[in-house]
């Protein structure tokens, strides 16, 4: 899993109005905000800065900057300001991590299609032109299809969450996403959330989420990197708890995943197995969270 290279464009500041133009690049270690105007001491020493940019709302997060003054024959050129933020969260609106709080994170690590993904949930088969009449049939209604020697079906059996746990910090579970394309066949991916039993700040939150990554690198034994972050934030007295803001989040100086040299695991190899002895994995996953602080 790589990361992406993210581009926002728009304006930042500590507090409302933001009225600093700049670029927020995001792409891991080497995420950076590059500001130019003036006055800009009163925001090089906070530590969260806001964006309204053309991709959302961003929200840079334990920021440290470094800024300098240029002249060219005399005169002073704009002030630019280099902020490097631990965290970028964005989305639909801003995120405080004073105030607000979260109850539920979603995340994908390194190795998740390795541990859960032959579940058999989702695939392909080359089918029957039989088959593949009725199904298209069922599909289109009024559609008469022309037919190759080799039709081919891909699938998924509609079971969304598929593994799931009760632990000492939340909810541990694993699901099916699934995008439907108008032209081409569906695309899928695996997902872990974890559901606190009562909202987080950040910080913790993001220790918790910590905490699955260190299980899930004995798991499958090697490093882990957590990346496709997301963070449902809690909003009190919700009329909708599933229309609850989902954010994007970028921790751009996260624990390092495998490295080069480390051959990826086999499912068949793995001491544990999630899907086909789910008991004895769930137990495993219990113990290690009920001592995970003492240890």
């Amino acid at each position: 899993m790589c990361m992406s290279e993210k581009r926002f464009l728009g304006v930042f500041g500590a507090i409302a109005p933001l009225n600093h133009y700049g670029e927020l690049t995001v792409n891991g270690e080497e995420t950076g905000l590059s500001l130019i105007g003036d006055d800009l001491s009163e925001i090089s020493t906070e530590e969260i800065i806001y964006g309204q940019t053309t991709r959302g709302s961003v929200s840079c997060i334990h920021c440290i900057s470094s800024s300098a003054q240029w002249t060219f024959d005399g005169m002073s050129r704009p002030e630019q300001l280099k902020i490097f933020p631990h965290y970028v969260i964005y989305g639909a609106r801003f995120f405080d991590p004073k105030a607000d709080t979260i109850t539920r994170m979603t995340f994908r690590f390194t190795d998740i299609d390795v541990l859960f993904g032959d579940s058999g949930h989702v695939g392909s088969f080359m089918a029957s032109q039989d088959l593949m009449k009725s199904i298209l049939l069922e599909a289109r209604k009024d559609s008469e299809e022309i037919l190759g020697d080799t039709p081919v079906v891909s699938y998924f059996n509609g079971q969304v969450e598929f593994w799931g746990l009760q632990t000492a910090i939340g909810r541990i579970s694993v699901r099916n996403v699934v995008e439907l394309e108008t032209l081409r066949p569906f695309t899928h991916h695996l997902e872990m959330s974890i559901t606190f039993a009562t909202p987080l700040d950040f910080n913790k939150s993001i220790q918790r989420i910590n905490q699955i990554r260190q299980c899930m690198t004995v798991m499958a034994g090697r490093a882990q990197r957590l990346e496709a972050i997301k963070l449902v934030m809690h909003v009190a007295d919700s009329p909708a708890p599933s229309r609850l803001p989902r954010l994007n989040l970028e921790w751009c100086l996260s624990p390092k995943g495998p490295s080069e040299s480390d051959f990826a695991p086999r499912s068949f190899a793995l001491p544990l197995d999630p899907l086909r002895r789910s008991e004895e994995f769930s137990s495993v996953i219990t113990g290690w969270f009920d001592r995970d602080e003492a240890w």
